[in-house]
């Protein structure tokens, strides 16, 4: 993670926090107008718009985007879950969800794990003798 040095950190903030009045004042125009579908669609975007330029500024470290994160795991989880797993059992599920939160949440211990798992590191050599081709 690369720090942000509070010069910079400073001098981001206040654009930050300007782009933020500029949105409101936007959003209160479209209204004024009559335009309340448009404003909800901006103010709508706006709340999600700064979350990781806010947590960034705030820990004042490059960080994951959280919720880009969690919201990649559920992702993962449902998908699995729903199309691949359907009709499973409820703990071959749980067992399926494990394994998606070790894959994405810890990736070398996954790869770790694998490795001493198949216990055919360097031991298997697979040949192509050749391919039929049927017609």
């Amino acid at each position: 993670m690369d720090e942000i040095s509070e010069g910079d950190k400073a001098e981001l903030f206040k654009r930050y926090e300007k782009v933020g009045r500029e949105l409101d004042q936007f959003i209160e125009e479209l209204d004024g107008k009559g335009y309340q579908v448009a404003a909800n669609y901006v103010s709508n975007a706006k709340r999600h718009l700064f979350t990781y330029l806010g947590t960034w500024l705030e820990l004042g470290i490059r960080c994951p985007r959280t919720t880009s994160l969690i919201e990649r795991l559920m992702r993962e989880i449902g998908r699995r879950l729903k199309k691949i797993a359907f009709g499973w059992s409820e703990s071959g599920a749980a067992k399926m969800a494990r394994m998606v939160i070790a894959r994405i949440l810890n990736p070398p211990g996954w790869r770790e794990h694998w490795e001493d798992r198949k216990e055919i590191a360097s031991n298997a050599i697979i040949v192509l003798l050749g391919v039929d081709v049927v017609s």
